[in-house]
């Protein structure tokens, strides 16, 4: 572990070789920009598979540069992942793992960080940042940084800060990392994302420009609630359309670069933390497992020691070969032992492992040539309690907040309201899908009975339009007996105000409310608003097993997406990658091991598994 924590910093001659060509280090060191770009799969990008219009920006850095097609992170997530891009440790030697934002999970301030090692080599060092899990207090991430700039905005907050600082007169060599966060859950995508009315519906009702989007994932997670193939790709697309914009403001940053003659002597990385899952794997958002939509992503590499770019490298590379990376860039020996390797190492046979922790989950996978071994340890949970207000019941007028998904409301706000009347309002997006059909409000077809008002103008024709409806509970369908429009400026909330006519306990985790029609599922950790906070029902579950461990092999030539467990058909290979995982962990060994092939013998069997014609 001495190797880990080595600080002498030598500076040494070194000559930069790369796989078809080698180049000499510059005699002036090269500038630094390390571009990290929040929950960026590698499919995102044109240089990666996706449109030709979906980064533009990126793709012409991608033309002159090398494009690494088999980069992964070392986590599905960023409190463990950015650590490793900065220092070129693995998880499980930073220790930087568990979620939180209590300061008790940070880095060592005994590791040597990127900055650091640049730092004292005489380079200027900036971090332009917005990741609440990247605030120093929560992270250690400041380490050797001149200037550390946190919660610095959008992608245009953070390069106009990185601008800021360069033109304020900072040294040369210069090493700048800057991490943007647009492509992350919450989306705020422009009209153009929006194709249908169906399109403003779906984005309001599910809270995805606030936390609504939070209740969604944990419902789809535990099967609470289902997504469509079709709203799938509703989520896709406003993802893509973050994607775009996030290129389209760091193509500035870029250009503002060249024309003050900056790019040509800075070596720029360009990758992301993680990606982002569009229920490949039951799930959105990410830090769910070590699957390839969430830990296999971009890296770009381009600059004045690359020599003649637009060339694709196949090799398997990590996030920790960054550090190493730049090192060598810049002319500087690396701290001793690191487990990567300079991604100009033309070695081809390698091994990339993540390492995480999801609340009582530690998970493991290692990929090889062939195949991804993931493993699970789940720990003790004890006991399972939810804790309800003793006068939640029958009778009593709420208020709920939250999101709803095809009519299943997922609430994590509950208020207490004086009054028994059983009136039932609605608030969120009334929208008709085309001209003539019925309208919808949450998820819900709704009529307008004899003697409410007229239905607004736009129901008459395809749109969608925020709402208030007000129902009559005593008719068979949700038949609405008044309606305003709420107008932009006003609080716009997806809510249900009525009485509660069923309370039904479901398991440790949600309890279900029905008001009428409405059925509501509340989290447990929901907050509950006026209700008597001095009391309150306990209700408890049994405790689940003590340890569980889960094993998962995938053949990646045969099964890209990681879809298809093999694990219990190939017991050799598995028996070899656990071992392997082990050794890492245990003897902290660099990750050469040799790769895996499939043989003739696993070939049959996945075979008749249907994986081969």
């Amino acid at each position: 572990m001495s190797g880990y924590r080595h600080r002498a910093i030598t500076v040494v001659a070194v000559v930069v070789c790369q796989i078809g060509a080698c180049t000499s280090i510059p005699h002036e060191r090269p500038n630094v920009l390390l571009v990290c770009i929040d929950t960026l799969r590698a499919d995102a990008l044109g240089s990666y598979g996706a449109d030709l219009d979906a980064s533009p920006s990126l793709d012409r850095i991608a033309r002159r540069g090398v494009v690494f097609e088999a980069a992964y992170s070392t986590a599905s997530w960023t409190k463990p992942s950015v650590p490793s891009l900065l220092t070129g440790l693995l998880p499980f030697d930073h220790g930087v793992l568990q979620a939180g934002h209590s300061g008790s999970d940070v880095l060592d301030d005994s590791i040597v960080t990127l900055a650091e090692l640049l730092q004292g080599a005489g380079y200027a060092t900036g971090a332009f940042v917005e990741n609440a899990h990247l605030i120093d207090r929560y992270s250690g991430l400041a380490q050797g940084f001149d200037t550390y700039v946190e919660e610095a905005g959008t992608a245009l907050g953070v390069t106009d800060r990185f601008f800021s600082w360069l033109e304020s007169g900072v040294r040369k060599p210069f090493f700048a990392y800057v991490h943007v966060l647009d492509t992350h859950l919450p989306y705020t995508p422009n009209a153009g994302a929006f194709d249908d009315p169906a399109d403003t519906a779906r984005f309001a009702e599910w809270g995805m420009d606030g936390s609504g989007w939070k209740l969604v994932r944990r419902a789809l997670e535990d099967g609470t609630a289902k997504l469509s193939a079709k709203d799938t790709a509703r989520l896709r697309r406003w993802y893509q359309a973050e994607v775009r914009w996030t290129d389209a403001v760091l193509g500035r940053t870029f250009e503002l670069l060249e024309a003050r003659g900056l790019l040509e002597n800075t070596v720029l990385i360009v990758t992301s933390d993680h990606g982002e899952g569009f229920l490949e794997h039951g799930s959105i958002d990410h830090g769910y497992g070590p699957y390839a939509e969430l830990v296999h992503v971009p890296l770009l590499v381009a600059g004045p020691v690359v020599g003649t770019g637009g060339r694709r490298e196949q090799a398997h590379v990590s996030l920790i070969d960054v550090v190493p990376t730049i090192a060598e860039a810049a002319g500087i020996a690396p701290p001793e032992g690191l487990p990567g390797r300079s991604l100009f190492d033309p070695e081809s046979a390698r091994v990339v492992m993540t390492e995480e922790m999801r609340g009582d989950r530690h998970i493991t996978s290692v990929r090889d040539a062939e195949y991804t071994y993931i493993r699970t340890v789940t720990g003790d949970r004890g006991t399972r309690t939810i804790r309800l207000p003793a006068d939640l019941k029958p009778g009593t007028r709420v208020r709920m907040r939250g999101a709803v998904v095809e009519a299943a409301w997922l609430v994590d706000y509950v208020k207490k309201l004086d009054g028994t009347d059983n009136d039932l309002e609605l608030s969120g997006v009334l929208w008709v899908p085309k001209p003539g059909a019925p309208p919808y409000l949450l998820g819900h077809e709704i009529v307008f009975g004899n003697g409410s008002p007229e239905p607004p103008p736009m129901l008459r024709e395809a749109g969608a339009v925020w709402a208030k409806a007000d129902l009559d509970v005593r008719s068979e369908g949700l038949t609405v007996s008044e309606i305003e429009a709420i107008p932009a400026g006003a609080d716009r909330e997806i809510e249900v105000e009525g009485t509660i006519t069923d309370v039904a306990i479901l398991s440790a985790e949600y309890v279900r409310l029905q008001l009428g029609r409405i059925v509501a599922f509340v989290h447990r950790d929901a907050r509950w608003k006026d209700f008597n906070s001095g009391d309150s029902r306990i209700v408890e579950f049994p405790a689940l097993a003590q340890e569980r461990i889960h094993e998962e092999l995938y053949t990646r030539s045969l099964d890209p997406g990681e879809l298809r467990n093999i694990a219990d058909e190939s017991p050799g290979i598995l028996g070899g990658l656990r071992s392997f995982a082990d050794a890492a962990h245990t003897q902290r060994q660099p990750l050469r091991a040799p790769t895996s092939r499939l043989d003739a013998a696993t070939r049959e069997r996945l075979r008749a598994l249907g994986y081969l014609d």
